[in-house]
């Protein structure tokens, strides 16, 4: 039997079929049933299952209605009001709304963009919330550094510190040091590269590292027993609060720092393990 070729005009007629037969809005669980999974959506439907199915005139359910403008500010100034100015990835994962509807409603100009309207919102609707004070000073960030200026920050024990202004230009963690990475990482892409360097020594033997999701498939010991392997899937993030994928389908985030509490998923966070694999021969710095 030929196997199928999963892609956008698949999944179209897919879609059509189903909507068709069925009362209910056609969902993701019932797309995998026919083979279509989160990766094929993600690259053969970018702009999203609700958009797509409205331009197909097909069923939507109640809570992929579209948001109006002032209802997606309400959700983005709870988010503020919990965590202060979020990054996407961050404000993606909380509000459960892609970062294509923030930016095609708000002038295309990225996160600034976002938050140059929310900025308006909250003079017109709420002139009185401590939001615009931090929406203010994200805003003011944006601009050119003063390279001019040098700020003293005054910190513990009468200790003065010199805090030049960020410019552009490549960044890098603080000395690490550990194995032949120099510096601590600062991006995903350092995490996979870290990991690749210790996961013999976490009990790990990787089979793939690929481009979808998840990244990695890979095999580990269980039990203390090294006689006794188990397949597990991992997703690599800088910080484990950056994860913004289905929980099924993944048993592991692997990070630098485990920045969320109570996740539901397995975290290895790596900051920690290394300060335990510094002490073993093969990672002695000489």
């Amino acid at each position: 039997m030929e196997k199928k070729i999963i892609d956008r005009d698949y999944i179209i007629e897919t879609l059509k079929e189903l909507d068709a037969k069925s009362k209910k809005t056609v969902g993701k669980k019932t797309l995998k049933q026919k083979g279509i999974n989160e990766y094929h959506l993600r690259k053969y439907i970018p702009e999203g299952m609700t958009e797509l199915k409205q331009k197909l005139g097909l069923k939507i359910s109640p809570q992929e209605r579209p948001l109006t403008d002032d209802e997606l500010f309400e959700k983005l100034d709870d988010i503020v009001s919990e965590f202060g100015i979020p990054s996407m990835t961050q404000l993606v994962r909380e509000t459960k709304i892609s970062e294509k509807v923030f930016i095609q409603r708000f002038g295309k100009k990225g996160k600034f963009g976002v938050f140059t309207c929310y900025r308006k919102w909250l003079e017109k609707h709420k002139p009185k919330s401590k939001n615009i004070e931090s929406v203010d000073r994200y805003l003011q960030s944006q601009g050119k550094p003063k390279t001019q200026e040098v700020q003293l920050v005054k910190g513990e024990k009468s200790s003065t510190k010199i805090k030049w202004p960020k410019l552009t230009g490549r960044e890098v963690g603080a000395n690490f040091n550990f194995g032949n990475l120099i510096y601590e990482p600062t991006t995903e892409k350092c995490v996979i590269f870290l990991f690749g360097m210790v996961s013999k020594a976490l009990g790990f033997s990787i089979e793939y590292i690929g481009e979808g999701f998840p990244d990695c498939e890979a095999k580990r010991y269980i039990g203390g027993r090294h006689d006794r392997q188990q397949h597990v899937t991992i997703e690599f993030e800088y910080m484990s609060r950056d994860y913004d994928h289905p929980l099924e389908g993944c048993n592991i985030i692997v990070c630098w720092k485990n920045n969320w509490k109570d996740c539901p998923l397995e975290v290895i966070e790596l900051s920690s393990e290394i300060e335990k694999l510094r002490k073993m021969p093969e990672f002695i710095t000489r």
